[in-house]
């Protein structure tokens, strides 16, 4: 399953709006069976600490909760992918594949 995070804005910059998102990628997830769940970030300009903390960690946590395969995030810009890395090291997660690509 791929979720294209530009079809919901290029900017998030609120906890509450990660949530918001979190709750929409459930939604398309939840009907069918993932075996790959693909974060897709084209077009994404910047998302701050919050967001990502709600959405990315959020996420990363309930996949590995409900034993399904970790989600890659692909096409990350450099602020993106900062902001990713750091939320995730301060929870003690890695960054190496299939967690982190491209």
């Amino acid at each position: 399953m791929r979720f294209e995070m530009a079809r919901h804005g290029s900017v998030f910059g609120t906890r509450d709006r990660g949530i918001q998102l979190l709750a929409a990628l459930q939604a398309e997830w939840a009907p069918v069976k993932v075996d790959r769940l693909v974060v897709d970030f084209a077009g994404v300009h910047t998302l701050t600490d919050s967001f990502t903390d709600a959405f990315v960690v959020k996420l990363v946590y309930q996949a590995r909760d409900e034993h399904l395969p970790d989600p890659v995030f692909e096409n990350m810009n450099d602020v993106v992918e900062r902001a990713v890395s750091r939320c995730l090291e301060l929870r003690g997660l890695s960054l190496h594949p299939p967690v982190l690509t491209g």
